[in-house]
């Protein structure tokens, strides 16, 4: 017995894995050990067979990894300390603006045409002209941000207490009402603030923008709804109490938001004016050092100092991936243009659906968006996101639904068009919180004063042209709208694909060229960063190198063994390594 005890002692000692880093209880999870089943034989007198898995160190260094992500990603939102003004910026002010404008969205387009009988023509100049008002409020934000914000919640509040006190059978009340509603438009104005109010705090830049965007998806499901509920129930009455009590709130939120303000905020200025910078500032007056840039792919503390003074980098110009993926916010409008014009008069013809159910089908698709919002930005789902769907493949992922869902309207059956519905909506609201997180991270504030309300205002012209053509689309045959938002998004897709992989490949070449291409660990590290990451290190590279006297200077510096940096932003010249020396 003490033979079998001495052998069993040594089976564990020789069979023990490399894990000390990883706990006992993890570790009998993972998998069965070796003693484990020697101990089983000869607890029980009887061979029986075991699939023993051995965990290498290749293994090993993988959980790891993963781990360390997760707890990275834990650690970032740990540390983030919101205030009562942050609060507001990010949930309160999103949330009732959007609020304000999707609640007249069900009722308005089946009121037209049930109780005023007017012609399909006519309903889409409305609707159109609900849109152009929205446009009207983001062209005035990319000039005055906070006074465009203000008199767009108060013409909209005017809209809804003439619904509210005016005379409803007339048609030229209704209609005013109800248009004059959709200049209560903030989601660019709010993306701004945020943009500005925390460029140099990159986490919380990121966590904000897409919460503001999350609570945009909350405010469209309560609107929907409310729209169909509110209107079956209490009538437009009934939507323009809500359309007060929610613009009233956003006015409040919004003074709030400007009588806090701190003097150093650029948002707090008087206005928020663009102007573009005439000279470029060189390497040698910002003090960024050229091989700061490969340094930081291998230290991770370097390159968060790097990419969170990017967003101030005044000299850095938007560039054509830049452009492009501020007009790929419009794939959202092209997607879903047509459902919110004719979707409602769609259901109510073609399937004789009831205004409660239709607002209870578009709320469940916004629920389906905003519960795979919140999904992708919490700290497991952006895990999951670095682990198998990298960016920029989660971005492809979702055009390819979106695409395939707005072909699924042509089908004609009611259950797959509700499932299409439902797809097309919620895959389009996680891709706009992702395309929003994206430009943020990517543009540098200067630009984005000017970008982010543009993005937000094509997204919208495109909306107007949708609202104006679609039900005269209808009217020439009922699904031919479907037909066209599905064409538009493929060729969407498919210039989208092609523009970032192209963009891509430039910006491998570009940075494993400024770090001597021979270094492959450097290059394949680059190539592990997700897009936001390699597009803003690749943007960096570019700056410096115009900084800096010429090319071969800057690969002559990249090619030395023997210097060592301290700080991306140390002034003076590099500090050279005696002993190298």
């Amino acid at each position: 017995m003490a033979d079998s005890n001495e052998n069993l002692h040594r089976t564990r000692e020789s069979t023990k894995p490399p894990m000390e880093k990883i706990s006992r209880k993890r570790r009998g999870s993972l998998f069965m050990t070796e003693q484990d089943a020697l101990k089983d034989t000869l607890d029980k007198g009887r061979t029986r067979r075991r699939s023993t898995v051995i965990l290498t160190e290749h293994d090993l260094a993988g959980i790891e990894h993963r781990e360390a992500e997760e707890e990275k990603i834990r650690e970032e939102q740990k540390h983030i300390t919101l205030t009562l003004r942050d609060y507001n910026l990010i949930f309160a002010m999103p949330f009732f603006c959007e609020f304000a404008n999707c609640v007249t969205f069900v009722y308005f387009v089946i009121y037209l045409v049930e109780i005023f009988r007017l012609d399909y023509v006519t309903i889409g100049f409305f609707v159109g002209a609900f849109h152009l008002c929205r446009v009207i409020t983001i062209t005035g934000s990319i000039f005055y941000t906070k006074t465009a914000h203000l008199l767009g919640c108060m013409i909209g509040l005017a809209g809804f207490i003439t619904l509210l006190c005016g005379d409803k059978s007339k048609i030229s009340v209704f209609a005013v009402g109800n248009i004059i509603t959709g200049f209560a438009e903030c989601s660019s104005a709010v993306f701004v603030y945020s943009k500005n109010m925390y460029a140099t705090d990159v986490p919380k830049m990121r966590m904000a923008m897409s919460y503001q965007s999350a609570m945009l998806g909350v405010a469209v499901i309560i609107g929907f709804y409310f729209g169909g509920m509110g209107y079956d129930k209490f009538g437009v009455d009934g939507i323009a109490v809500a359309g007060i009590i929610a613009l009233g709130l956003e006015i409040t939120s919004l003074l709030y938001y400007v009588l806090t303000c701190n003097e150093a905020d650029t948002t707090c200025e008087k206005g928020l004016v663009a102007t573009f910078p005439t000279e470029e500032k060189t390497e040698k007056e910002t003090g960024l050092k050229v091989s700061t840039i490969a340094q930081s792919l291998q230290n991770e503390k370097l390159s968060d100092e790097l990419f969170g003074m990017f967003s101030n980098m005044e000299g850095i110009v938007a560039n054509s991936f830049t452009l492009l993926i501020s007009a790929i916010f419009s794939m959202e409008s092209i997607a879903c243009g047509y459902l919110f014009s004719i979707g409602p008069i769609f259901m109510k013809t073609i399937f004789d659906v009831e205004e409660k159910s239709i607002g209870t089908i578009f709320s469940c698709a916004s629920l389906l968006g905003s519960i795979g919002t919140i999904l992708s930005i919490s700290p497991k789902g952006r895990a999951f996101q670095k682990k198998y769907l990298r960016s920029p493949y989660n971005l492809y992922a979702l055009i390819v639904i979106i695409t395939c869902a707005a072909f699924g309207c042509l089908i004609p059956s009611l259950s797959v068009h509700v499932i299409s519905v439902l797809f097309l909506i919620g895959g389009c609201q996680i891709f706009i919180t992702l395309v929003s997180e994206l430009q943020g991270a990517i543009t540098t504030s200067h630009y984005y004063t000017v970008l982010g309300p543009s993005a937000q205002m094509l997204r919208r012209i495109v909306n107007v042209i949708m609202a104006v053509t679609g039900p005269i689309v209808f009217g020439v045959f009922p699904r031919l709208p479907y037909l066209i938002s599905g064409s538009l998004c493929l060729v969407f897709s498919v210039v989208f694909v092609f523009g970032t992989e192209a963009q891509s490949r430039r910006n491998a070449k570009l940075v494993t060229e400024m770090m001597n291409s021979a270094g492959k660990d450097e290059a394949k590290q680059f190539q592990r960063m997700t897009l936001a990451s390699r597009e803003c290190l690749a943007r960096i590279s570019s700056y410096t190198m115009r900084g800096a006297k010429n090319k071969d200077t800057i690969l002559a510096e990249a090619k030395k063994k023997d210097t060592t940096f301290t700080s991306v932003w140390e002034n003076g010249e590099e500090e050279e390594n005696d002993e190298s020396a």
